[in-house]
């Protein structure tokens, strides 16, 4: 059920200097192709298609989707943050109210696992996962959420335009939710780099990414998103530090599952601190080094965690300002 192979892809890798020079752009490039492919843009011109996702933006905005009805999807995932709300997150670790990060919600359409532990096989169950959990939207069930929905007239134009009817069901909750969510995609200079474009990235991005092949960080950092695709265990070759969370151990009660969680996803990975599941690294060239130490038994220099830190600012693309404007809420 789980994937839990470390994959290591060995083509080319040491084979090239990471000097940043012009000529690096072709061998970056080619290195990539192997492992990533760029952003494909959704078409999204389905009438209905669009009114489910105004239905899902006005859903994920509104508070009345909570058990208290304070607290709204954007609240954690603040889209004008990049999916995610790192001080948030920090507030809430210091009252002992959070253990685990939140992950960015941008750029999740063509992931297959969900979740800190990938324990979620499809975004709709992740979607019925926050809106029960306890540390989260806290509903005890699906039908409280419907039933209040369902009772607030404004919604009844929404509802009958996305899906034809004049009350919404339980799967409609999620399928106006993941229809909003799957066209937060933010195409950043990575994008323009693999589709032809050498001045996409800097030199001291091509000096980064260079890098960032040579220490096999693709090894899990693959596809799309740059991760996101598998899962691993935190503490390969050094064991982590902060052991209070066992990661897919909680959800299988397995020996062998202890400290193995969801690779994270790397796009806007500079604009998503804090870093990892515990949030212990606010830094991204400190995460870098990290991961080096404690999956590869290398002590990155700081320099090169800097360059591979230069070349995450490729990996950030353009909030979709437009589509993710906060709509009025229903009355």
């Amino acid at each position: 059920m789980y994937k839990l192979t470390i994959i290591v892809l060995v083509f080319l890798l040491g084979q090239f200097p990471a000097s940043g020079n012009a000529g690096d752009a072709e061998t970056l490039r080619q290195l990539f192709k192997h492992f990533f492919s760029p952003i494909q843009l959704l078409n999204n011109d389905n009438p209905q298609n669009q009114a489910q996702v105004l239905l899902g933006k006005t859903l994920f905005y509104d508070p009345r989707l909570s058990q208290s009805k304070e607290y709204s999807c954007n609240g954690c995932h603040d889209l004008n943050k990049y999916g995610t709300n790192g001080d948030y997150f920090l507030q809430l670790k210091a009252e002992n109210k959070a253990s685990r990060d939140v992950p960015s919600i941008y750029n999740r359409a063509g992931l297959e696992i969900f979740g800190w532990t990938g324990q979620y096989q499809s975004l709709a169950a992740y979607i019925n996962h926050a809106l029960l959990n306890s540390k989260e939207m806290a509903n005890s069930n699906l039908t409280q959420i419907v039933d209040r929905i369902n009772n607030i007239k404004g919604y009844q134009p929404l509802i009958k335009n996305a899906f034809d009817t004049s009350l919404l069901t339980e799967p409609q909750i999620s399928q106006a939710l993941e229809a909003f969510l799957i066209g937060l995609v933010t195409p950043a200079p990575i994008d323009k780099f693999m589709q032809g474009d050498d001045s996409a990235l800097t030199s001291e991005q091509l000096t980064g990414g260079l890098l960032f092949d040579r220490q096999y960080c693709h090894s899990c950092h693959t596809g799309t998103n740059f991760g996101g695709r598998m899962i691993q265990k935190m503490g390969v070759k050094e064991r982590w530090p902060n052991q209070q969370d066992l990661g897919l151990y909680h959800d299988t009660k397995q020996s062998s599952h202890k400290m193995f969680f969801r690779v994270s996803t790397l796009r806007n990975v500079e604009k998503t601190a804090p870093y990892f599941h515990d949030g212990s690294s606010k830094r991204m060239w400190d995460a870098a080094k990290k991961m080096s130490r404690y999956e590869l038994g290398i002590d990155m220099p700081i320099n090169d965690a800097l360059a591979i830190h230069t070349f995450f600012q490729a990996l950030t693309g353009d909030i979709p300002v437009t589509y993710i404007e906060k709509p009025s809420m229903p009355n």
